[in-house]
């Protein structure tokens, strides 16, 4: 029988700097993951290829959404506090 070991990630963790808050990804975050990762100049210095369509960026939202049910670790938003984007 496969024992499954507590998650770190439920419920997922906030992290808070005095700038910026690490927090899960949401559905309204949608045109600002696609913003960003639509970006070839961020394309470069990253493992993936830059989103082509808010489509592509969706189901990279998917994606991080199951991660977040299953509670395990998946990727964080990158909010700034100063203008909440």
């Amino acid at each position: 029988m496969l024992r499954r070991t507590p998650s770190l990630f439920k419920p997922f963790p906030i992290l808070e700097t005095e700038r910026l808050i690490l927090r899960r990804l949401q559905q309204t975050d949608l045109r600002d993951v696609f913003e960003y990762a639509s970006n070839e100049n961020i394309s470069r210095q990253v493992l993936w290829d830059a989103h082509e369509s808010v489509r592509e960026s969706q189901r990279f939202l998917d994606y991080a959404f199951e991660r977040y049910r299953r509670g395990e670790m998946a990727p964080f938003a990158i909010e700034y506090r100063g203008d909440k984007k």
